[in-house]
């Protein structure tokens, strides 16, 4: 089915046909959806705003109006917490706007004409608009913009693919049945090998535990584990290796590498390393794809991720084209064009630190545009909707509620979207917060899955 969308005047082109690209590559539409703008010719055709109209303009099928903000060539400024998620009901679905007034609940389309505009709401997700510009009192040390300043989190609407539903809502609205087809993704970022390589690292775990105000682990505990694995009557709580990268061949895998950096929060292993090479030797006898995990400096230096890149290609004698950011440190403005420069085609950067949900609102893969120099860029994003790290951090380390969120979580979605976990080797550390937990997660996470195939 063709469906063109004939444009106001004073639309942004390039952000519409930006949304365009993104709409006939997204899973709902397969390949028998085509949307272009001002066409003649087509199956359907929706007017975006008060477009140019003739004789020779076919019949319409529906209006969607213009907010006048994000897609205007002039757009205005806006105050991110002026900003509404209103609803509207379509059949049995509800989907949310991004408006600038609040509304009551309606129906999305009424005589012909949708209740906002889809196409603005789309692009604001995508592109992290909100994070693009936020303000420096809005961000936390590490530049990023304070989750609970997040459009989504705010409106609690962050746990649902929001953007998947306005997709589904808008085609099955012109006449076009939708095949969930969402899959399970797992992925894993290699932060450390050991927890204890030398005396010094045991030496530092123990400060801290003393030094942490809960007590818990205790010193003791931690010594005791520290001597066992000295003693080598306990493999060290990183190590869990053979058994986390032994997963079915029915996922799709990643498995992100270090090769750099030099601040307090990498460094804790190198490409020399011997371990390093059982893992990437069981990693890719498991069906992994292997991917770079850069250094958490190198989000806005291009020498840095350049030189990272070489050197994890020249370790694995293969090209990369793969990469998610050490700490989720990534500018939605610079990471992405140094990404791009240097020839990474997927990033796997985007979700949450401290939440679980859907950070842009979908699941599924999709283009990166670049506000910077208002272009699509060449490439995409593969974002993440459950780490570890963010499930304790989110929970608290509640054993019942851990569980809670990640059953809710899957059994809403269904297969309306992608769901990828990323899991780290050191989070199931006994000692650690949530680890026993997170462990029943994993293997409850493989076995349905194993069992939905079976």
């Amino acid at each position: 089915m063709r469906i063109s969308i004939h444009a106001d005047p004073n639309i942004h082109i390039t952000r519409l046909e930006y949304i365009v690209l993104y709409l006939n590559h997204h899973p709902y539409a397969q390949n028998n959806v085509s949307f272009t703008i001002n066409q003649q010719t087509a199956d359907v055709h929706l007017h975006y705003g008060n477009p140019i109209v003739n004789a020779e303009n076919p019949s319409l099928h529906a209006t969607i109006p213009t907010q006048n903000w994000l897609l205007a060539e002039s757009d205005t400024n806006q105050s991110f917490w002026a900003l509404y998620a209103n609803q509207y009901d379509f059949e049995e679905m509800q989907v949310y706007s991004v408006e600038t007034s609040k509304k009551r609940p309606q129906s999305i389309i009424e005589n012909n004409k949708y209740g906002f505009d889809l196409f603005e709401t789309l692009f604001f997700h995508l592109t992290r608009f909100e994070e693009a510009y936020a303000q420096k009192d809005q961000q936390d040390r590490h530049g990023y913009l304070l989750e609970d300043h997040h459009f989504l989190i705010r409106h609690g609407l962050h746990r649902s693919p929001v953007v998947d539903h306005l997709v589904e809502t808008l085609l099955r609205s012109i006449g076009i049945n939708i095949h969930h087809c969402g899959q399970r993704t797992l992925s894993h970022d290699l932060d450390a090998i050991w927890k204890y390589p030398n005396l010094l690292k045991g030496i530092k775990a123990f400060l801290k535990t003393a030094a942490a105000p809960t007590r818990d682990p205790t010193v003791s505990k931690v010594l005791q584990q520290y001597l066992k694995v000295k003693n080598k009557t306990l493999p060290d709580p990183y190590d869990t290796f053979d058994w986390l990268l032994s997963t079915p061949n029915h996922f799709d895998k990643y498995l992100f590498i270090m090769a750099g950096g030099q601040t307090k929060y990498e460094g804790h292993y190198n490409l020399t390393s011997n371990k390093l090479n059982e893992i990437v030797k069981t990693a890719d006898g498991s069906g992994y794809t292997l991917g770079l995990h850069p250094s958490y400096a190198a989000y806005t230096d291009i020498e840095k991720l350049s030189t990272e890149k070489k050197e994890l290609e020249k370790y694995l004698n293969a090209e990369i084209r793969d990469s998610r950011q050490h700490w989720l440190h990534f500018d939605v403005l610079e990471t992405p064009l140094l990404l791009e420069h240097v020839g990474i085609s997927f990033d796997h950067t985007i979700g949450y630190q401290n939440k679980v949900g859907f950070r842009s609102g979908t699941g599924f893969s999709y283009p990166w545009y670049n506000l910077k120099e208002e272009r699509t860029l060449n490439l995409w994003e593969k974002p993440f909707a459950l780490m570890d790290t963010a499930l304790v951090s989110e929970t608290k380390g509640h054993a019942d509620r851990m569980h809670e969120i990640v059953r809710e979580v899957i059994d809403t979605i269904g297969k309306k979207t992608d769901f990828t976990f990323n899991f780290h080797n050191s989070s199931f550390d006994p000692l650690r917060l949530g680890g026993p937990e997170l462990l029943k997660i994993y293997e409850q996470f493989i076995k349905e899955k194993t069992r939905s195939l079976s």
